[in-house]
């Protein structure tokens, strides 16, 4: 039986691994928080084969209480607003599930915009080559915002769709152990 499901459990795990990738400008770069700024935005590539903006995460150092925060994200390339959202803050990590088609799109704006000057975004030195960040609306292209985005192809991984999980590496080992260990026993009844 372990034999007849290995070739689907690898099969499910490359399959979501092929439909979906992630920007993490977090990973390899200490977050910095900026001074305050009435505004932040971060540009980025879309890659067409992976045109589905799954959720985007940015960060903040602190959120003062009952300061309302907007959302939007837009093409660059023609100004259309593709999702405005009101949201509050908190100090870290923010998360943003979207599932936003972005068919035909080259590259987004992503920017946040505040009720109060003031915002401390996350921002980390130029590691991703696919945009940059901006400040009060002034762009930096020596600056990224910290933010991680996920995009996948649409296929299923986030769109309403079945949604591949790959198993922990432990899994296997477990199933391992424990046909051993039933083996063991069924040997041990024969003797």
């Amino acid at each position: 039986m372990l034999r007849s499901i290995a070739p689907f459990v690898l099969a499910a795990v490359s399959a979501a691994a092929a439909n979906a990738s992630t920007i993490d400008t977090t990973a390899s770069s200490t977050v910095f928080y900026s001074n305050g700024h009435g505004s932040v935005g971060q540009t980025l590539t879309v890659d067409p084969a992976e045109d589905v903006l799954e959720d985007i995460s940015f960060y903040f150092f602190a959120a003062p209480a009952g300061v309302d925060y907007h959302l939007t994200i837009s093409d660059v390339s023609s100004g259309t607003i593709l999702l405005s959202r009101d949201f509050h803050a908190i100090g870290g990590q923010n998360l943003f599930t979207l599932g936003l088609d972005l068919d035909g799109v080259s590259q987004i704006s992503a920017d946040i915009a505040s009720s109060v000057y003031g915002m401390r975004a996350g921002f980390v030195s130029n590691v991703y080559s696919g945009g940059q960040a901006s400040f009060s609306g002034y762009a930096n292209s020596l600056y990224d915002l910290a933010f991680i985005a996920n995009f996948s192809d649409g296929s299923g991984d986030g769109d309403g769709g079945p949604s591949l999980v790959p198993l922990p590496a432990s899994l296997p080992l477990l199933a391992t152990v424990l046909l051993g260990a039933g083996l063991a026993g069924r040997r041990g009844r024969k003797a």
